[in-house]
């Protein structure tokens, strides 16, 4: 292999150690958080990745639109789904967490919309993430 081919694969390797170290530390903090079920710190750490990488959004909120005196981890739903996730993402989980969110639209900065996210589980391991747009919220909550 030449010199080249291998500073790029060991600049891939360090990047991908990066990364995982990052949703490392995230799943680290999120399983501090008062009340965190045991399944969501690895849904919101991928959730993060998705809306970060987005092209609508670039920051997400675990806010409760419903209820905004309590985090939207308090009242999420996992249910068994031993199914496929989606057509999109025909990964086969074994339970579907689905909870609420808010997330800042990347191009205005200021304009924050109401999601409604759904995680799929595998061996209690987030492997697919999606999100539906539920309405823009109004200036200041």
């Amino acid at each position: 292999m030449r010199p080249v081919a291998w500073i790029v694969l060991f600049s891939v390797t360090i990047i991908g150690v990066a990364q995982a170290s990052t949703y490392e530390k995230r799943v680290a903090y999120y399983q501090t958080l008062e009340g965190m079920p045991d399944f969501m710190p690895f849904c919101m750490a991928v959730t993060d990745d998705v809306i970060g990488k987005s092209r609508a959004f670039d920051r997400i909120g675990y806010v409760d639109t419903d209820q905004k005196d309590k985090p939207s981890y308090l009242s999420a739903d996992k249910i068994p789904f031993n199914q496929v996730f989606s057509k999109a993402k025909p990964r086969k989980v074994d339970e579907l967490v689905t909870f609420k969110a808010i997330a800042r639209k990347r191009q205005s900065g200021v304009q924050w919309s109401a999601l409604e996210v759904r995680c799929g589980l595998k061996n209690g391991k987030a492997i697919a993430i999606d999100y539906r747009e539920m309405g823009m919220l109004a200036p200041g909550g």
